[in-house]
Formats: structure tokens, C-alpha cells, sequence
């Protein structure tokens, strides 16, 4: 996630609501990649994990449960209410150790940790060379580097209605920020940055999921404000947040149906090693 401090205008700018980020859009996007990230990193029984860009612990729940017990996770995030939010949903949780952090300036030695995670977070790096460079950098020798991001947006068909709700409302000329979700959807690009920052065995695998969600109305919801999207509508006319959202669902009903909402969706999985 990128820092509260950020121009609100920014194409990095993420700041969402995390109470609405979390039970919305978590588990209609991010839940199943969660468990997917979660038990391939613990079948390489590491004993030290990295995640960076955690937002409100959707990820970090799963790997504290799939890791050995002795495993060492800290979980870190720029955003400061993100990682809050995560912190009181898991404060049952006494080993795990959580840090504000900048992925791309990481405030760890080198070579301190096994592995290194970042799902869906990646996209939003100010300096994506840098991100990756330091994920390397903190990995021990033979350390590996576990990171998802969104493929294109035709294969995410949920995310593509608010999408084109967006270019309407903007008459096709949406702020450049509103489609940094999808901008590492390349993966010769992601490759290439991976191989610049000096990591070897790349390798990545696209996976399609389901998606669902309760109610259209719900996902608009969840579209608005579960990200910074609100915004960017409220300063450009703040009576329109309202009637974009009854717009957004009332295209998801007429695509997808209602109560509940289902779909699929399509990430890239790559996985790369220090060594």
C-alpha cells in the first residue's frame, strides 16, 4: 500500500476505508488468493516470512495458521490504518510481529529472511524497481520471493463493470490512478523487473477464480470506498459518489445477477529465488 502521505491525485494514492476493504472486498477478491499464497509458502517450511503491503491481514491470518509454529512472520504495511486495522483483527495472535513500513525502503538488515510476500500490492509501488530490488535484498541466500498481482482487466469481469461505470462518469478520460490495480498485468514486465534486481528461477502461473459477493449493491459499495476511488468522484462532484454507486449496481445486476453476485476473476502468481 502506498502512504497516506501521497498526493491525493497520485496514480499510487491507496487509501481505502479498511473496515469496508476488509469485509467486502476481501473476501470477494482477496480471500481465496489468501489461502493459495498462504499454503504454498508454508510447504517450503521457512523459518522466517517477510510480508510486505499486508493491508488488514487478509493474507497474514492465513500464513500464521499454515506456518510452522516456530516460523517468524512480521508483516508490514505503509499504511498506517490498514496495518491498525489488521493488528486488532489479530490481536489473538501473539507471534506475529508488525511494522509501518515502505517495501521499497525496508528497515530490515540484508539477508534476514527466507521468504518475502506481497499479494496485490505490488502494482501500487511509486518505484517498482526498487520494490522488487529490496524484496532481494532482505532474502537470505536461496530465499524466495512469493508476489501475485491482477491480470488484465477483460479477464476480471466484476472489476471491469466499475471500470467502465468510471470511464462513463469521467467521459472516457478517467484519472490515470484508477487503473494502477491492473498495470502489472504484463509478465514479461514483472519478469524483467524481477531479473533487473538480480532474482533467478522465475517463474509464473495464471489462475483463475471465483468470485462472490452477497449483493451488487454491496460491491458498489465496496467499489467506492474500499478503495480511493471516493475520492476522486467527491472532489469532482460529491453528489455523484451516490449515483455512481446505484450505477455500478444496478450494470453488476444486469451482467451477474443479484443476492448473490458471482463471477470469476484472474491473478498472476510468480515466484522467483535470491539464488
Amino acid at each position: 500500500m502506498e502512504p497516506r502521505s501521497l498526493p491525493s491525485d497520485s496514480p499510487n494514492y491507496f487509501n481505502p476505508i479498511p473496515e469496508i476493504y476488509d469485509s467486502v472486498m476481501g473476501p470477494l477478491y482477496f480471500e481465496v488468493y489468501a489461502q493459495e499464497m498462504a499454503t504454498r509458502v508454508a510447504s517450503w517450511h521457512p523459518l522466517s516470512v517477510l510480508e510486505t503491503a499486508c493491508g488488514t491481514g487478509i493474507v497474514t491470518a492465513h500464513l500464521r495458521k499454515d506456518l510452522d509454529d516456530q516460523a517468524k512472520l512480521t508483516a508490514t504495511d505503509i499504511n498506517g490504518e490498514m496495518l491498525d486495522f489488521a493488528k486488532k483483527k489479530l490481536a489473538r495472535h501473539k507471534n506475529i510481529t508488525w511494522l509501518e513500513a515502505n517495501a521499497m525502503e525496508l528497515p530490515f538488515p540484508g539477508e534476514s529472511y527466507d521468504v518475502v510476500i506481497c499479494q496485490f500490492g505490488a502494482m501500487f509501488f511509486t518505484d517498482k524497481q526498487k520494490g522488487f530490488s529490496e524484496a532481494f535484498r532482505v532474502l537470505k541466500p536461496a530465499g524466495k520471493y512469493a508476489v501475485s498481482v491482477w491480470d488484465r482487466l477483460d479477464v476480471n469481469p466484476l472489476g471491469a463493470v466499475g471500470r467502465d461505470a468510471l470511464v462513463d462518469f469521467f467521459n472516457g478520460r478517467p484519472p490515470e490512478r484508477l487503473r494502477t490495480a491492473f498495470s502489472l498485468a504484463d509478465i514479461s514486465l514483472v519478469s524483467d523487473f524481477l531479473s533487473k534486481a538480480g532474482f533467478r528461477n522465475i517463474r509464473a502461473e495464471v489462475l483463475n477464480k471465483p468470485s462472490e459477493t452477497e449483493s451488487a449493491e454491496k460491491f458498489a459499495e465496496a467499489f467506492l470506498y474500499g478503495s480511493s476511488i471516493r475520492e476522486t468522484i467527491g472532489k469532482h462532484t460529491p453528489a455523484a459518489v451516490a449515483e455512481l454507486q446505484e450505477r455500478i449496481a444496478n450494470s453488476i445486476i444486469r451482467k451477474f445477477g443479484n443476492h448473490p453476485v458471482r463471477s470469476t476473476m484472474q491473478a498472476i502468481f510468480f515466484t522467483a529465488s535470491r539464488d
